[in-house]
């Protein structure tokens, strides 16, 4: 597993000498962007999810040990940010797991669209947003509400992919 995949805790804790100055002002805000694997892991993609579930999990705490002090801490989720494929393109584009997302770029949002929700979060004091088209908010409520079905789905999903990849 690439090491860089996963939220540095120690990293951030160097990056939080802000938080005494902002405990002692009673004001501040501190900003997370995500995506939607914090929310919900995609198979495949396990150590990339549990960093991100990580992160998520983070701020949630540090968002209940600052409230007292004035402190807000927002998370910004969206799903996969649509970007412009052909300046991503690896050398073998063919074989890489990248062709797929960009071959549904409505499943994403763009990243202008996220810089604003950023301003907006900030601007509003908001505490949590979660960005993504009607699909992923559907999953993500079923996974929280009817985790049995949303299992059920991925790994129908995963079984069929497989199920493909045998045939080919």
């Amino acid at each position: 597993m690439d090491a860089d995949m996963f939220f540095d805790l120690e990293k951030f804790k160097k990056y939080c000498a802000f938080l005494p100055n902002m405990i002692s002002r009673r004001t501040g805000q501190i900003v997370l962007v995500s995506n939607i694997q914090g929310k919900l892991g995609v198979p495949f993609r396990a150590a990339y999810a549990a960093s991100k579930h990580a992160a998520l999990g983070f701020f949630d705490c540090l968002r209940a040990e600052l409230q007292e002090f004035g402190v807000c801490v927002s998370t910004v989720t969206p799903s996969f940010i649509r970007s412009d494929p052909i300046q991503l393109q690896p050398k073998n584009w063919e074989a890489s797991t990248w062709k797929y997302f960009f071959r549904k770029p409505a499943y994403g949002v763009r990243p202008m669209e996220v810089a604003e929700e950023i301003l907006r979060t900030v601007s509003r004091k908001k505490q949590e947003v979660f960005m993504a088209n009607p699909i992923a908010k559907a999953a993500v409520y079923t996974r929280t509400f009817l985790p049995e079905l949303f299992f059920a789905v991925v790994a129908a999903g995963v079984k069929e992919k497989q199920k493909i990849k045998l045939e080919n």
